[in-house]
């Protein structure tokens, strides 16, 4: 599965037409064969395939079992593809400022920004492949 960087203009692709035209159509199958070899409902990878629904994170396991697809190269794709999404549809949204003043457009000065940073990578936390947490940061 190619996971290269898409260009910011570009819009991401929707997960459900990478999963038809790269897993579901190249092995032949009908939605309803590939609903079963996933054991899921026809409906359920239809809407998906058909951009009508988002990919979770089961589905992404299902895929990843029965076709050797990445899921974390999935879960990245619909991220990207929902943040792309929500700043077309919320971008132009104004809020009123903040405490440490206003910055460009409406959004925080860099001081709120660089404390928000900071607050960020103190609080981290990482997980290992196993699933056991580890701290990130100086908490």
């Amino acid at each position: 599965m190619n996971t290269s960087k898409a260009p910011q203009s570009r819009t991401p692709l929707h997960p459900g037409r990478f999963v038809r035209t790269k897993i579901i159509e190249p092995h032949g199958l009908s939605v309803k064969d590939a609903a079963t070899a996933l054991g899921v409902h026809r409906v359920a990878l239809s809407r998906l395939l058909n951009e009508q629904a988002a990919l979770s994170a089961e589905m992404a396991v299902r895929l990843e079992k029965a076709f050797g697809a990445d899921m974390v190269s999935l879960m990245r794709m619909q991220s990207e593809y929902d943040i792309r999404q929500a700043k077309l549809k919320f971008g132009g949204i104004k809020v009123p400022g903040n405490v440490d003043g206003e910055g460009r457009n409406g959004g925080p000065g860099r001081a709120a920004h660089s404390r928000i940073s900071k607050d960020s990578r103190r609080s981290s936390v990482a997980y290992t492949e196993s699933g056991s947490r580890k701290s990130g940061g100086r908490g």
